[in-house]
């Protein structure tokens, strides 16, 4: 992911209510882009194909990021925790590449 706007989302983070929101939205994104980015490159797709994917697959994408998100705040645990979330998101990768795709006339 492109780090140039972090600074932006922090700034985002500041915003009262509502910029919090948007910010752990944004850190789901990042999160779920960089665990499944190993997987999706094994079976071919650059970055552009990646970034289609996550919009194909966007309420799986952005639940994974966020339960990824939350499990990463755990003091100490996320250290044992973070292997299993490599190892969810390619099974996240693998299970929605299996499904078939959805005919256009249904």
């Amino acid at each position: 992911m492109r780090t140039a706007g972090a600074p932006g989302v922090f700034l985002i983070g500041l915003i009262p209510l509502l910029g919090p929101l948007l910010a752990a939205l944004w850190a789901a994104h990042a999160i779920s882009f960089q665990l499944t980015e190993a997987p999706l490159q094994r079976m071919g797709k650059d970055f552009w194909e990646r970034r289609l994917w996550h919009r194909a697959h966007r309420a799986e994408s952005m639940g994974f990021g966020l339960a990824g998100f939350l499990t990463l705040f755990v003091p100490f645990a996320n250290f044992l925790l973070a292997p299993a979330l490599v190892v969810g998101a390619t099974r996240l990768v693998l299970e929605l590449e299996d499904e078939p795709e959805p005919s256009p006339l249904a």
